[in-house]
């Protein structure tokens, strides 16, 4: 099975004409599961028997939050990994509205003397599916309108570019659809 978070737009329409199915059907699914609240798979406006070969093929994975640190100026959240690790995201509150940090990989191995995530030392990228699911459950925990993405989370996002790539084209195909509600997307590299 394939969490449909972590299909871009494009490879969305590949895997579904590869199944059979119109690929056209992307437009439909796409903005659906990244609404505000998320449509289930097994809810989407489709045929019966599209519905029960999507269920077959594709699952909307969501991370467990187990912690969440609140301050004036920012939210930290911690959430776990379906192999027991740990990655934190950060919800920063500023006067314009809204961003989310999002990490890119499990450790880091860059060693920046300002950053904490060096000491964690790189354990593995993160998938696309688990880069937009904090930016989901965060969007689901805070109930907030998020009005920018900050790929700067733990990680160097340039040694996990493919990822990052596909995670980025995710957001502006559905800020395009109106559905993912962000307005920017920016990406830091410190060395």
């Amino acid at each position: 099975m394939t969490d449909i978070y972590g299909l871009t737009y494009e490879k969305l329409k590949t895997r579904l004409s590869e199944i059979g199915e119109k690929p056209s059907r992307a437009d439909i699914i796409f903005p659906a599961i990244y609404g505000e609240p998320p449509v289930p798979l097994s809810e989407l406006p489709l045929k019966k028997e599209t519905l029960e070969k999507l269920s077959g093929i594709f699952f909307t994975g969501e991370l467990e939050c187990i912690r969440v640190q609140s301050s004036e100026t920012a939210d930290k959240y911690l959430f776990a990994l379906n192999d027991d690790n740990t990655i934190e995201s950060v919800l920063m509150k500023h006067e314009f509205g809204y961003n989310v940090c999002v990490s890119t990989q499990v450790g880091c191995n860059m060693g920046c003397a300002f950053c904490m995530s060096g000491k964690l030392k790189k354990r593995r990228d993160l998938t696309v599916s688990e880069m937009t699911e904090q930016l989901l459950a965060i969007r689901k925990i805070s109930e907030k309108k998020i009005t920018g993405i900050s790929i700067m989370g733990i990680g160097e996002p340039l040694e996990n570019l493919t990822n990052v790539l596909d995670f980025i084209g995710a957001g502006e195909t559905n800020r395009n659809a109106k559905s993912l509600s962000t307005t920017s997307t920016t990406t830091t590299k410190w060395r």
